[in-house]
């Protein structure tokens, strides 16, 4: 059952889960242990919750999206995006630095060059600051 990677995946705890369907955090344990096995009726909440099959959750399926009838330029889009979103977010938990992105493209920078364009954006905020400073005086 892909219960315990839908939810981590989608980062939610046990917790919010269980608030979602109305049951304890220990019982949504079991069914990821494979201890207990979740009521029908407890699958399609979870099923929802994902917005998933029941099938994909029990494994008979490997289609992850439900079908709305999207093209398959669409479908594309939305598992792009959310592989951005996914990436993004792994980058901001392992707090990532010196990456710099220009136009989806990232690039990882040398100490030299982020500490070099560190100073940079220093000068051109202080730059800016006093152009603004003698606008305000004029």
């Amino acid at each position: 059952m892909k219960i315990k990677s839908m939810r981590l995946q989608n980062n939610v705890s046990q917790k919010e889960l269980s608030k979602f369907l109305n049951i304890s955090s220990v019982q949504i344990s079991r069914y990821e242990s494979g201890e207990r096995k979740p009521s029908s009726e407890t699958l399609e909440k979870i099923a929802d919750f994902f917005n998933v099959s029941t099938d994909y959750l029990l494994g008979r399926s490997s289609k992850y999206l439900l079908d709305y009838n999207l093209s398959n330029e669409t479908t594309s889009d939305i598992i792009n995006d959310v592989e951005d979103i996914s990436y993004l977010k792994s980058l901001k938990s392992t707090k990532k630095e010196n990456t710099l992105f220009i136009k989806d493209i990232e690039q990882p920078l040398t100490d030299e060059e982020a500490n070099h364009l560190q100073e940079q954006l220093k000068m051109f905020r202080l730059l800016k600051q006093q152009q603004n400073a003698k606008k305000q005086s004029d």
